[in-house]
């Protein structure tokens, strides 16, 4: 999952570099959208062509973005199971629920 973030974070940069020269040193997905986005609305680039080219990798982004949302907004429930399965397992162990997670800031997009 995080190689094709890595990838997305990648192309988007790169695009980024190449059109205004720079980007912001970021790693989330959201922040470099809403960048582009921005360039977008600035100059007159042709949208269309990016999209089509990369269409297919920008919805395979956009469903893994889903997917960690809403393990995120579900820690809870993915933590009982992820408790039921280490019981069985284990017999000692501690798990732990990251502040982040619980406050609802996390970066995914």
């Amino acid at each position: 999952m995080f190689n094709l973030e890595q990838a997305a974070q990648l192309l988007i940069k790169a695009k980024l570099l190449d059109i205004k020269g720079y980007y912001e040193k970021t790693h989330s997905l959201r922040k470099l959208l809403l960048e582009l986005r921005e360039v977008w609305r600035k100059k007159e680039i042709t949208k269309s062509k990016f999209i089509e080219e990369n269409k297919k990798q920008l919805r395979e982004i956009m469903e893994l973005v889903m997917e960690r949302i809403k393990v995120f907004e579900n820690y809870l429930e993915y933590g009982k199971k992820i408790k039921e399965l280490l019981e069985k397992h284990l017999s000692s162990f501690e798990l732990f629920i990251f502040g982040s997670v619980v406050k609802g800031n996390f970066p995914l997009v």
